[in-house]
């Protein structure tokens, strides 16, 4: 049984153009020039294995009731995010230095303190 999904292609457990074997693989629509498999949750569970093995080469986005609900990565793409996101703040704190908007440690504490404070 085949059908489509979000102008995806369903690829059925029997379908033989599966490349990844009998597991239930639907490419979503086309993200900005990439394209992503997704499984839904419940072939995820049964078939995990197979999936964590894909997920070390490329995302594997994972839909729960038709719904895009995670989104399985390798560890060293992961990291590579952290790492991204981390730069980007820098650059961030660094812009705002540069614009004179920046507080040192003692003076940001003593700011939190005083908006934590409960009125008496």
């Amino acid at each position: 049984m085949s059908m489509g999904i979000n102008k995806g292609c369903y690829l059925s457990l029997t379908e033989p153009a599966c490349a990844f074997g009998p597991i239930a693989l639907f490419w979503s629509k086309q993200l900005k020039g990439n394209e992503m498999r997704e499984v839904n949750a419940t072939d995820m569970k049964n078939q995990f294995g197979e999936f964590l093995d894909l997920a070390r080469d490329e995302p594997v986005g994972i839909r729960k009731s038709g719904k895009l609900t995670a989104v399985m990565v390798s560890a060293e793409e992961y990291e590579h995010l952290q790492r991204l996101e981390d730069a980007f703040w820098v650059a961030r704190a660094d812009a705002a230095e540069a614009r004179g908007q920046w507080i040192g440690h003692d003076e940001a504490v003593q700011l939190l303190a005083g908006q934590l404070k409960q009125p008496e």
